[in-house]
């Protein structure tokens, strides 16, 4: 990957490094898909609810239900209403337990038009971000993208208007400032900070600043911990009060954690050690892949900077919410731009083994985009229920087949990040300064 300096260089040169230029079929298909569900939505609203029961997870009246909670605690906040406590504001009286941020932004409007147009507006922009992806170039490629673009999760964050999407967005209007140069490189890092002040996670895409000097590095780092010692002190009160209701892990969630604690309840010892076994292993496996093999580091260097910037702003993401975090399903749209990158790359790559890797970790993440679709089918067909997943052996084996190939993408993403750590120029500058320091230190302490 390029560096921000070497990035310099080539603008001056006339040349960036761009892509084949923007993919009009995501965005004209969403557009198309929406108009759709509004149609159905307002004629035939039975049948609306019955289709989308049957990509996601129980579909809400009114829609944007979850854009609804927000700007409607906005308002109850106003008024005086401690909403981390009871949102009464909320059509499902839910707990605010967004970030404080959010509150002050009380010039936002909560009229039921107003909501909607805004939820529209988030998918709008969504779609619009999803044409600046890398291209795929053949059929199957572009099949496997929009299965991905257009897949149960996806529809479940469209449908709930989940500020996902606006992150979404944020963070690909990032990665285009990060791709330019040095002032609009510092406005794409604002725009993370800001992007994080509303909901905490877009802080892991400043993983892009290793990409810098050391000293710039240094600074982005420093600056980004002030604002975050900032905020959590002079929000403290509040922070401490937001509390993330536990999710089911066998519903519609997905984190490290979950197969650990899903066996611990229904399995025995034995096989969650089995199972969790798997899990590290697979971890470690795709890891070391990703972070060491030639070939696949050759494939991922074949990418235009700002395809590279995209994928690795989008799987710092990913890891650290999957990590980290136990999260809700919607937030698996930060994988689409690994994904259309990983299809591009399993149909360029120069060696057949990169192909297959970039291959199989691109099936994976289609698994793991479509597990509320597939988790009903295998209900469907086995028996049981599918949120939560219960009374099924088959649907306990495919949620567990779901968790791990959830940790194989996770790791493959994550070895793409450690080697792009290793061999950034904040790397490169570090090992230059150490190296003297260190032979200073050896000849100071010799006799």
């Amino acid at each position: 990957m390029r560096t921000a300096a070497e990035f310099q260089l080539a603008e001056r040169a006339g040349s960036t490094g761009g892509g084949a230029g923007f993919n009009w079929w995501p965005p004209l298909l969403g557009a198309a898909l929406l108009g759709v569900a509004i149609w159905a939505e307002q004629t035939h609203q039975t049948q609306y609810l019955t289709a989308l029961a049957a990509l996601m997870n129980r579909p809400r009246l009114p829609p944007f239900v979850d854009l609804h909670g927000v700007l409607e605690s906005v308002q109850c906040w106003r008024q005086g209403v401690d909403v981390y406590v009871s949102s009464p504001c909320d059509v499902l009286h839910r707990r605010f337990n967004y970030s404080p941020m959010l509150l002050r932004m009380s010039f936002l409007p909560s009229d039921g038009a107003s909501i909607t147009a805004i939820g529209l507006g988030f998918a709008g922009a969504f779609f619009v971000s999803l044409g600046f992806l890398p291209r795929p170039s053949t059929v199957a490629g572009r099949v496997a993208a929009t299965l991905g673009a257009f897949s149960s999760l996806t529809i479940f964050a469209l449908e709930r208007g989940n500020i996902d999407l606006l992150m979404f967005a944020l963070l690909m209007v990032a990665a285009a400032l990060l791709a330019g140069g040095g002032r609009r490189r510092a406005m794409g890092y604002a725009l993370v900070l800001a992007a994080a002040a509303m909901k905490f996670y877009p802080l892991a895409a400043l993983a892009l600043a290793l990409r810098e000097r050391m000293r710039v590095t240094s600074v982005v780092f420093l600056f980004a911990a002030g604002i975050s010692v900032w905020f959590a002190l002079t929000f403290r009160s509040e922070l401490a009060e937001i509390l993330p209701p536990r999710p089911n892990t066998l519903g519609d969630t997905f984190g490290v954690n979950h197969l650990l604690r899903a066996f611990q309840d229904w399995a025995s010892p034995l096989g969650g050690l089995a199972v969790l076994g798997t899990q590290l292993a697979l971890v470690f496996l795709a890891v070391r892949a990703f972070a060491r093999r030639p070939e696949i580091g050759e494939a991922f260097d074949s990418l235009p900077t700002l395809a590279q910037i995209q994928l690795l702003a989008n799987a710092a993401i990913v890891v650290g919410c999957y990590f980290l975090l136990e999260n809700i399903g919607y937030r698996a749209v930060f994988l689409l731009p690994p994904l259309f990158c990983f299809v591009r790359l399993a149909e360029s790559a120069a060696t057949v083994g990169a192909r297959r890797a970039f291959g199989a970790v691109s099936a994976a993440m289609l698994v793991c985009l479509w597990m509320l679709s597939l988790q009903q089918i295998v209900a469907l067909l086995f028996g049981g229920e599918y949120d939560p997943v219960s009374g099924s052996v088959a649907g306990y084996s495919f949620w567990t087949i779901r968790e791990l190939l959830w940790s194989f993408a996770a790791g493959a993403l994550g070895g793409l990040l450690v080697r792009f750590a290793a061999r950034s120029q904040t790397a490169k500058d570090l090992e230059a300064w150490l190296c003297p320091f260190a032979g200073r230190l050896v000849a100071s302490n010799r006799p």
